[in-house]
């Protein structure tokens, strides 16, 4: 009796192969797609960042006059030439807690504290990065 070797692929044998062909591109089209999703995310922090930065740094470059004569359209609303929108609050160190409001040997204006939030859209979620500095008078 002879026992005949077999040759060749069979149909089955392809089907399989395609098939698995088929699940190690779709796992690495979504390992791409996620890569990339993050990256943007990344992309648009690391840019809110740099846009407070930015801000606080102009604003700690200002006399404590010229922060308060900020107007309300300088403070709040969108960083020119950009999607993120930018809010500033400039608060007297003498009213930041209740015990510097009591404690008499805080004179009120002299330090004042900015803060610079910049909101960006991620997706379709609002994220924010914030930023604080001491400005005083001497400035």
């Amino acid at each position: 009796m002879k026992i005949k070797s077999e040759k060749g692929i069979t149909g089955i044998d392809i089907t399989v192969s395609i098939l698995v062909i088929t699940i190690f591109i779709s796992l690495i089209g979504v390992l791409i797609f996620n890569i990339d999703s993050q990256s943007k995310s990344i992309e648009r922090r690391t840019e809110a960042a740099y846009q407070a930065v930015n801000l606080i740094e102009e604003l700690k470059g200002m006399t404590i006059e010229e922060l308060e004569a900020l107007s309300e359209d300088e403070k709040n609303g969108y960083i020119d030439g950009t999607s993120y929108t930018k809010q500033i609050e400039i608060v007297d160190y003498k009213d930041l807690t209740e015990e510097n409001q009591n404690d008499d040997t805080i004179q009120s204006g002299i330090l004042k504290k900015v803060t610079v939030t910049v909101l960006y859209k991620d997706g379709a979620d609002t994220e924010e990065i914030s930023l604080s500095a001491i400005v005083t008078k001497d400035n």
